[in-house]
């Protein structure tokens, strides 16, 4: 049987504790699955979809911190929808009573409650080919609570990732460019995706072969910075300083009811700005581009990646035009562009706020 444990990044030891202590009660009864151990190179959001179809029961660490982050909602929300034995795990001063509605209705537990922990365990059992806990259940409960005490004290609980942090929609395509203008948007595609993970940014992705690769780059950082959570002296050296949120990807925003609308009921926030690399000026980037104008975001097209961005204008503050002409003179150091890209992403948030 395989479980599916859903978790914020800076909340890996204990997500790490749970299935240990799952594998030491169950043996190989049951396999679990983290995010956090996705092979480099590998598909991340194939990976996760997949887990989350073969996975019986969807667990759920819930705290003040994650309950509020999307990505744990849209792994909820997958398993609830699929019909999933979904069971919410509270932690951290997080209660059963904190819980959205949806999730107070499920037979959520409190993490570190002897009786709860009891009980999960018998859920997890009924599952399991043999139906029965197989080891004693109360000297399962009591190692369970030791390893999640020692595990909450490494969780960087206190240097949560606010939502502070710049959320950004990209959209974009290689579509109608020559094989040069391609492998300069792909290029500075790699870059970018760097930079936004390096610096905690929130990216909301459309989809395209260029996107699909950027988010593939993103996804790649982020499982490098997840690798130095694999032992209690990395994940001290970082606490101050936890992984970024996972890229979401959104397919076109053709939606009647507006893009605002469309975000807010997706990843429960609306992004700060829109960038638009390449794309087709009858295609969908001029699209996007145009919504998210009418929704009144701000609109950076990188002029440097050609087609339909080289012709837009920007609609950022007018106090910033003299540091975009600089980022867009930046078309041979790609590193350079991406990173100052990043820092007025961060001055247009700021005004807007």
């Amino acid at each position: 049987m395989q479980l599916f444990v859903s978790h914020v990044h800076e909340e890996a030891p204990i997500a790490f504790a749970v299935k240990a202590e799952l594998a030491r009660a169950f043996g190989n009864q049951v396999q679990v699955f983290l995010a956090g151990e996705i092979a480099l190179g590998t598909n991340w959001l194939a990976e996760i979809q997949q887990a989350l179809t073969n996975s019986q029961i969807v667990i759920v660490l819930f705290s003040h911190s994650s309950s509020t982050r999307p990505w744990i909602n849209i792994e909820a929300g997958y398993g609830v929808m699929a019909a999933k034995q979904v069971l919410p795990l509270c932690h951290s001063g997080f209660t059963k009573m904190d819980l959205p509605v949806i999730y107070g209705l499920l037979q959520a537990m409190e993490i570190s409650d002897a009786g709860d922990v009891g009980r999960f365990f018998d859920q997890i059992a009924r599952k399991t080919a043999a139906g029965v806990l197989l080891k004693d259940r109360s000297e399962c409960v009591a190692h369970w609570l030791e390893a999640i005490a020692a595990a909450r004290k490494l969780a960087p609980l206190s240097h949560r990732i606010s939502d502070d942090a710049p959320c950004v929609w990209i959209v974009g395509s290689n579509r109608g460019l020559d094989k040069q203008q391609t492998d300069i948007n792909e290029k500075f595609a790699g870059f970018l995706a760097h930079a936004m993970a390096e610096q905690r940014f929130r990216v909301v992705l459309g989809r395209s072969s260029l996107l699909d690769q950027l988010s593939s780059s993103l996804a790649e950082v982020q499982l490098e910075m997840l690798s130095q959570f694999g032992n209690a002296a990395a994940m001290r050296k970082n606490a101050e300083k936890p992984p970024p949120n996972p890229v979401v990807i959104l397919g076109s925003m053709r939606a009647s009811r507006g893009v605002r609308a469309v975000f807010m009921e997706t990843i429960g926030r609306v992004p700060d700005v829109l960038i638009s690399i390449g794309g087709s000026p009858a295609g969908r980037t001029s699209e996007e581009v145009a919504a998210a104008k009418s929704a009144g975001l701000p609109v950076l097209p990188i002029a440097f990646t050609g087609g339909f961005s080289a012709h837009a204008e920007h609609t950022f503050s007018e106090s910033l035009n003299d540091k975009l002409a600089q980022v867009l003179e930046r078309r041979r150091d790609y590193a350079a562009a991406a990173s100052e890209i990043c820092e007025l992403i961060r001055l247009q948030a700021n005004l807007a706020i």
